[in-house]
């Protein structure tokens, strides 16, 4: 998604780049033991009457996956969490 986005700047007057982005709401637990995914949801997980034809796109998995909410716990490194 993010290269189809930096893609579609060259025919944009903003030119604001993105330059990284998660595959997988876990990636981001490897960069610190402290770093926990809590929960994770998209915004075509479940069927909504109000999107009309553009719900269609949750039976695409990478439009369906491509902007999603991700609940992480940050703890500091080698500090236990409390559990919920």
């Amino acid at each position: 998604m993010i290269t189809l986005h930096n893609w579609q700047l060259v025919f944009s007057k903003i030119g604001a780049r993105l330059h990284w982005g998660l595959q997988h709401g876990r990636d981001l637990e490897g960069w610190s033991p402290g770093i926990r995914l809590l929960d994770e949801w998209f915004y075509f997980d479940r069927p909504e009457p109000r999107l009309g034809t553009a719900q269609l796109m949750r039976y695409f998995p990478p439009l369906a996956k491509g902007t999603g909410i991700f609940h992480y716990q940050l703890s500091a490194a080698g500090v236990a969490a409390e559990p919920d």
